[in-house]
């Protein structure tokens, strides 16, 4: 009588194979981090907003030779998605189709930075609510290097300006801005 003839794999080596493959895709997950990957690429769109914004900004001063004006309810800052006569001066003028909003996918409804200010949203602050002639537009990043090359306590405004609450443990080290050339 003949032996069979066995094919297959054994129970200890599908259970070896199990255990390496389970160990080699935790070390994948905790080497390339894809929070940390989705928080970078969330930040790249926000710089990149901040830019468009920019960009819309430049145009509408080259036409009016002043930056579109802003409440004095809040110290100068508004948040770009809510405030009306923001969206209305850029985007009626044809500056911009739409303001963009924050990648994160969640609707900031407050007016100014101050209240909740870790609710991702854009900032803009003018330096007159008359004849604006500087601004600084400013978004919190989820990735702390993020805002390593345009961090928001390089500009006065931010710095100086009393009325604004940026210097909260939960914002300073994570603000990112751009402003005005001049």
């Amino acid at each position: 009588m003949a032996k069979p003839n066995k094919k297959g794999f054994t129970l200890i080596e599908l259970l070896i194979a199990a255990v390496l493959i389970g160990i080699l895709a935790g070390v994948t997950l905790l080497v390339l981090n894809p929070a940390v990957l989705f928080g970078r690429g969330r930040d790249s769109r926000r710089k990149g907003d901040l830019r468009i914004i920019q960009g819309a900004l430049e145009q509408y001063f080259s036409d009016n030779r002043k930056y579109p004006s802003v409440g004095t309810n809040l110290g100068g800052w508004v948040n770009v998605g809510v405030d009306a006569a923001f969206r209305n001066a850029l985007t009626t003028g044809g500056y911009i189709s739409a303001i963009p909003s924050d990648p994160s996918g969640v609707v900031a409804t407050r007016l100014g930075p101050c209240s909740y200010p870790t609710e991702k949203r854009y900032n803009y602050w003018v330096n007159s609510t008359t004849l604006p002639t500087s601004y600084v537009l400013t978004s919190i990043m989820e990735i702390e290097a993020s805002k390593d090359d345009s961090p928001c306590t390089n500009f006065s405004a931010y710095k100086n300006d009393t009325s604004y609450c940026g210097q909260t443990a939960e914002t300073r080290f994570l603000c990112y801005a751009v402003s005005s050339p001049f």
